[in-house]
């Protein structure tokens, strides 16, 4: 989404909005400009999610129910 809207703007000339993406796509870092994102460290979120899942089909009560998985904001030149 973050990529159309970039064109979009573009197209009308308008460089005075921020744009941020979300899950940092590799491809954010090659767009013109290229585009601030925020990490969300996908591996870490997938593994606890999983844990999570393997937990409740064990029937583990007591196992851990809530993770926090750390978040990176990427700035690039999208961001003003």
């Amino acid at each position: 989404i973050a990529f159309g809207i970039m064109k979009e703007l573009k197209l009308k000339n308008i460089d005075n909005i921020s744009i941020v993406g979300f899950n940092n796509t590799p491809l954010s870092a090659y767009q013109n400009p290229p585009l601030a994102t925020v990490d969300i460290n996908s591996y870490e979120l997938g593994y606890s999610a999983a844990k999570l899942l393997i937990n409740n089909l064990e029937g583990k009560e007591h196992a851990k129910r809530h993770y926090i998985v750390d978040t990176e904001f990427i700035e690039r030149e999208s961001f003003i």
